[in-house]
């Protein structure tokens, strides 16, 4: 802290101003990337394996309602719904307390979360309808009606439409978040359930679990635009941006597609009965639910090889996004010494980040307290995060001025 000091002499004014010394630690610190967690619905247990991403060892299980199947989770709330009790689960993950119970419809599945977290949209196989949630005050503030036994469900990128796999009608219902009714209805294969965008929102990867197929919809046309044969009972999809991940529960085998060219580049054995899927957001990690083993599988997206399996609650589903979000790593040098009422500039707020992004500082340049605060241009796949870096200022000489 500062520590002025004002000295009025009797006859001749004289004014001091003094800095101190200023209590700055010379430290830096840097938000390295924060590993995310994996939350994994056990369907046969009613809770919830909370998996370190960093370690891939269970952490905690959290009790949730009967019957727990998708997954969606923001970075403070996890979201998961429970076919047998026709209600959502709210966990802090933070604490992995449970923070509310919400209505659903009937038997509810499928869960997404919009990209500004203020809507859940859930899909509900036994009222075939869709769901649209309140996330601040917990309340349905729609319900969409769609084909028969709407299944897994996805939102675009930018937050506009919503796509809704129908299990019983072979279809594909397209919502509009702005009205919250549907503006298409496309038809893929039998008995379509996972569902996921491209990451940029060109493109939706279906998976048709009686037809042993992937269709590939052109979002733009809302059309089918290529049918690839994948592994046998095909049932959750997950993208990487240049790589399609397939869980295939009939073959015990992950399908792995280019998205450049919709053909199979490899075969991955897992567990038994694999069904959910998701990346993680650099890619790197593929992470698998095996709801016949108990067990989730970890592969490694560079040599497409099993390189963990994590042992889970009874029979795991989690169709989803069921990884959290990463925080970017920030990467802030300590400045230099700087003398007192020296303006700074880019040589004192010169922060970098692991991804795209825009970086506020705070307070902006001229002061001597110095943060950042990082918004990633990818806010799917990464929270906003902040830093600080502390810089030490250095006593200056006096100013005299004598008044006469």
């Amino acid at each position: 802290m500062f520590n002025m000091g004002k000295y009025i002499m009797s006859k001749h004014k004289l004014y001091w101003i003094a800095l101190g010394s200023v209590s700055m630690i010379l430290m830096l610190m840097n938000i390295v990337s924060a590993y995310p967690y994996g939350y994994i619905a056990n369907y046969g247990s009613s809770t919830v394996s909370v998996i370190d991403i960093a370690t891939n060892k269970v952490t905690a299980t959290v009790n949730v309602g009967g019957l727990p199947y998708g997954v969606a989770v923001t970075g403070k709330y996890l979201y998961v719904t429970n076919e047998g009790n026709n209600n959502i689960s709210v966990i802090e993950t933070t604490t992995n307390n449970a923070a509310a119970t919400v209505n659903a419809g009937t038997m509810p599945l499928g869960i997404a979360i919009s990209p500004d977290g203020t809507k859940l949209y859930v899909a509900n196989y036994g009222s075939n309808d869709v769901y649209v949630i309140d996330t601040a005050t917990k309340a349905v503030i729609s319900k969409i009606t769609v084909e028969d036994n709407p299944w897994g469900i996805v939102i675009s990128p930018d937050g506009t439409k919503v796509y809704v796999t129908n299990y019983g009608s072979n279809t594909v219902s397209v919502l509009s978040t702005a009205t919250n009714s549907i503006v298409a209805t496309i038809n893929v294969g039998v008995s379509p359930k996972g569902v996921t965008f491209f990451p940029d929102g060109t493109k939706v990867y279906v998976t048709n679990f009686g037809s042993n197929t992937v269709s590939v919809i052109d979002t733009a046309t809302n059309t089918v635009t290529a049918t690839v044969n994948v592994g046998g009972l095909p049932y959750g999809v997950a993208v990487t941006g240049k790589y399609l991940y397939v869980t295939n529960y009939g073959s015990n085998t992950v399908s792995v597609l280019s998205t450049a060219t919709n053909s199979i580049i490899a075969t991955v054995n897992v567990g038994s009965n694999p069904t959910g899927v998701t990346a993680t957001s650099d890619g790197t990690k593929v992470y698998v639910t095996n709801n016949g083993s108990n067990t989730v599988s970890v592969i490694d997206t560079a040599t497409n090889t099993v390189t963990a399996t994590v042992n889970v609650g009874r029979y795991p589903y989690a169709l989803g996004q069921f990884i959290g979000k990463s925080a970017p790593i920030i990467t802030w040098n300590q400045p230099a010494d700087s003398r007192y009422g020296t303006i700074l500039n880019n040589i004192q707020l010169n922060a970098t980040a692991s991804v795209p992004g825009t970086f506020v500082y705070n307070p902006s340049s001229g002061t001597i307290t110095l943060k950042v605060t990082f918004i990633p241009k990818d806010d799917v796949n990464y929270l906003q995060t902040s830093a600080v870096v502390p810089i030490n200022i250095t006593t200056t000489t006096p100013v005299l001025e004598i008044i006469t």
